[in-house]
């Protein structure tokens, strides 16, 4: 990937300022504002930057490696607004029509609950002591090399962020209110979500699928295989944390390690080839005995798009389930709404490409 040489900055003119409004090619060309110029993050070539930093109009953050037509142009046309309110309609009526009702979420559904990773505000109320380490999103801490050379670093941060993940209770309706509208129908829901709000807000534990998995479990990061809950290792470590530093007192609080082996340990999330999944196997075989089980009696059955967006992981939720539907012929209907609102369907919508030219930022 060529990217902009960090030397070369203050020869380097770019064509768009930040603010500019601009098109990004992502598979599609998609709407987004510039961010910043020059952008850089941990994981990118010593010394290298990227042209841009890109905020898309439906939410994600994509980096444009070079100052090139081919990524990023000038927007000539601002996009027609959707109707919200009448897409949300259909959405409900086709809910209110289906006997049974599987939730395909993902990030957009937990943003207005007040898990954001693109907020700084937020960042910024509820991890102060990480602003010294010059972070200012959640977004930031991924990849993030002082997780790396400190252990104590990142077991304070990680045990702070995951007790928002396992105790915080959102005051927004969002959750709240599709559980209403689901109501008594039989339901399941497959969620890229590791925030466990599903479950606290009142859907059946035993009737979600989570594949990037939770922050209420913890794993043990070698060859063992064991996975355990978190909740009392998160407490101990945040009793010895120091929030002013986010750095955990290891003379009280040793590093927490695996307790079947003694190894290192971490959260039970998709981060890399550790990443340990067999205990969520029975959930998601779960959720397609239910689809067929349905499908099979011959009852209507209505598929939720809340929250995903084809450009920023979009093959973890999305893709697999247009393709479970594919396998599965029914009449289908669809509406559209942006990100984070609830979209409803006998099927899902047809995805575009995965292959982009631009990259989703940390």
């Amino acid at each position: 990937m060529s990217m902009i040489k960090l030397a070369d900055r203050a020869s380097t003119q770019l064509r768009f300022a930040v603010g500019a409004r601009v098109e990004c090619f992502v598979g599609e060309w998609v709407p987004g504002t510039i961010a910043a110029q020059f952008y850089t993050q941990d994981d990118f070539p010593d010394g290298m930057c990227a042209a841009y930093q890109i905020e898309l109009d439906e939410g994600d953050v994509v980096f444009a490696p070079q100052d090139s037509d081919k990524l990023v142009r000038k927007l000539m046309h601002e996009p027609t607004p959707i109707d919200e309110n009448a897409e949300l309609r259909r959405a409900a009526a086709l809910i209110s029509d289906a006997d049974a009702v599987v939730i395909a979420a993902g990030a957009g559904m937990s943003i207005p609950a007040g898990i954001d990773y693109t907020s700084e505000k937020i960042f910024k109320e509820r991890y102060p002591g990480m602003l010294q380490y010059g972070l200012r999103r959640c977004y930031d801490t991924f990849g993030f090399s002082g997780f790396r050379e400190n252990k104590a670093l990142n077991w304070g941060y990680m045990c702070e962020h995951g007790h928002y993940s396992t105790a915080f209770i959102p005051t927004d309706p969002t959750y709240y209110t599709l559980r209403k509208l689901v109501g008594d129908k039989p339901y399941f829901v497959a969620t890229s979500n590791a925030d466990g709000l599903f479950a606290r807000t009142g859907f059946d534990r035993e009737r979600i699928w989570t594949p990037q998995g939770s922050y209420d479990t913890l794993q043990c990061k070698n060859s063992c295989g064991h996975v355990f809950s978190s909740l009392e290792t998160i407490a101990k470590v945040r009793a010895n944390t120091d929030k002013a530093t986010m750095m955990l007192d290891t003379s009280r609080c040793p590093v927490p390690k695996c307790p079947n082996c003694g190894n290192d340990c971490c959260f039970n999330l998709n981060g890399g080839a550790y990443y340990i999944n067999k205990h969520w196997e029975k959930d998601r075989k779960a959720m397609h005995a239910f689809i067929d089980e349905t499908l099979a009696a011959g009852k209507k059955l209505a598929i939720l798009e809340v929250g995903i967006s084809v450009y920023n992981t979009p093959g973890v939720i999305r893709y697999p389930m247009e393709q479970v539907l594919r396998r599965r012929p029914t009449p289908r209907s669809s509406v559209s709404t942006p990100t984070g609102a609830p979209t409803a369907s006998h099927a899902m919508r047809a995805g575009t490409s995965s292959q982009s030219a631009l990259c989703r930022s940390q």
